[in-house]
């Protein structure tokens, strides 16, 4: 892998931004489920889902953050080059 690829930086990046949404999806749908549902046939523990949203919100936000610096070093290396 060619360090510096934009995507020896973006693609880490895209795959952990994926996987946060996973993450979300599955807490909202569990969230969903269960105020569908009688709460004696809740599934998962309720604060399960609260962390897991909050944990989605954190690697949503640090992957952005690995963006927005990969996207930075290639502007610096850019400007050192030309």
């Amino acid at each position: 892998m060619d360090i510096f690829s934009s995507n020896a930086i973006s693609a880490p990046a895209l795959s952990g931004i994926r996987a946060a949404t996973l993450r979300l999806d599955k807490a909202a749908e569990s969230i969903s489920a269960r105020s569908a549902a009688a709460p004696q046939q809740a599934g998962r523990d309720e604060t399960i889902d609260l962390v897991d949203l909050i944990v989605a919100r954190t690697d949503f936000a640090a992957n952005v953050a690995v963006l927005r610096t990969g996207d930075q070093m290639m502007g610096a290396l850019l400007d050192i080059v030309v």
